[in-house]
């Protein structure tokens, strides 16, 4: 086992010997650290210990992407973790597996209110009479096509400036002004869009792909 401390000089100078598919180097100052060299010459920064009785490695990273003291750094704690019983690789996958479900969250709270009105509809559909999806479907609606009775164009649903927003921007506060400026010029339509607009929002809470996104 070669022991040295690292410098970028060393660093730069270790190479992988004629005939191995890679070797490493260990830095005699930080516990753990070592230097992996692959005949390519590719170069990373591992840690090495042994965990209840087993080799425990773990990829630290490119020696292009980390300074020797970020190496060390993070071998120290990679270390610290290991004293303690903790694999480094089960912590790492918890972190990832937060990282990610952190992720889905985010995802989920962007989805526009339309989108999961669209999925309420589509989910109701065969449960409600012709005339309850109807409203529905008047009170979100954009407005502005041609109207299939009669003249003139669709106007406007109280609900469709909700349906532009985001299901995590979507709160008391935001609801409170927008209701009171719908009642002022349609009270009935205010009043029927938010009722329907209430149990929408119960829904939500109870589908695992919006729960957390619902305020």
């Amino acid at each position: 086992m070669t022991k040295a401390n690292f410098t970028a000089d060393r660093i730069a100078r270790f190479d992988c010997p004629p005939g191995k598919q890679q070797s490493f180097f260990w830095d005699a100052k930080t516990p753990g650290l070592g230097l992996r060299i692959t005949a390519t010459g590719a170069k990373s920064y591992i840690f090495e210990t042994r965990l209840h009785g087993k080799t425990v490695r773990r990829t630290i990273g490119d020696v292009r992407s980390w300074q020797i003291g970020e190496a060390q750094a993070e071998a120290t704690r990679l270390k610290n973790l290991t004293d303690r019983g903790i694999d480094p690789r089960a912590e790492a996958a918890e972190r990832r597996a937060r990282a990610e479900a952190a992720e889905a969250a985010a995802k989920r709270r962007s989805v526009l209110v339309g989108d999961a009105w669209a999925a309420y509809l589509a989910h109701h559909d065969a449960r409600w009479s012709p005339r309850h999806l109807a409203d529905h479907v008047n009170l979100s609606q954009a407005g502005g096509l041609p109207k299939a009775r009669g003249d003139g164009v669709t106007v406007q649903g109280v609900l469709y400036p909700l349906m532009q927003m985001p299901l995590g921007d979507v709160s008391a506060s935001l609801l409170t002004p927008w209701l009171a400026s719908e009642a002022k010029d349609r009270p009935n339509n205010a009043r029927q869009g938010f009722e329907l607009f209430r149990a929408f929002w119960r829904w939500c809470a109870t589908r695992p792909e919006y729960a957390d996104a619902i305020d």
